[in-house]
């Protein structure tokens, strides 16, 4: 398993993983369109980045983010825009592949705390006490079950 950044190329993949994803925890319906916009945008910014956990032929895992600001600070933050790793590649390593690249991507951009949304229908706070383990910088932005 290796984790390399995104391309176009990677652009339906990953919309299928989100669908995925969606079905798997997701709280909200789906608005393809929408979302299909929004990969399109975050693999054509400059300040976002999504970070692919793969096996030679698939994607297990997802981890995109983006530089961004609280709306009351020109303060940059990398702010994590979604998080997934596929059923199968669960009970592998592929989680601690991406957040060892996302603390890089960090250090690399001087620094910026890493805040994460945790939207999850099942085991927000496992998830909340995962990535606060891992991170030092970590904003708790929102916990949702």
């Amino acid at each position: 398993m290796f984790v390399e950044l995104a391309t176009r190329e990677d652009y339906v993949s990953i919309l299928n993983a989100l669908k995925e994803m969606n079905n798997d925890n997701g709280q909200f319906k789906v608005n393809e369109l929408k979302a299909m916009e929004r990969i399109a945008a975050l693999l054509d910014s400059e300040t976002a980045y999504i970070l692919l956990a793969k096996t030679d032929d698939e994607i297990a895992g997802m981890f995109a983010l983006e530089i961004t600001s609280p709306w009351y600070s020109s303060e940059e933050t990398l702010e994590e825009q979604f998080i997934y790793v596929r059923q199968p590649y669960r009970k592998t390593r592929a989680i601690f592949y991406l957040i060892n690249e996302v603390k890089k991507l960090s250090q690399s951009l001087g620094n910026l705390p890493v805040i994460i949304s945790i939207i999850a229908k099942k085991r927000a706070l496992a998830k909340q006490r995962l990535f606060q383990q891992h991170f030092k910088n970590v904003g708790n932005k929102n916990v949702r079950r």
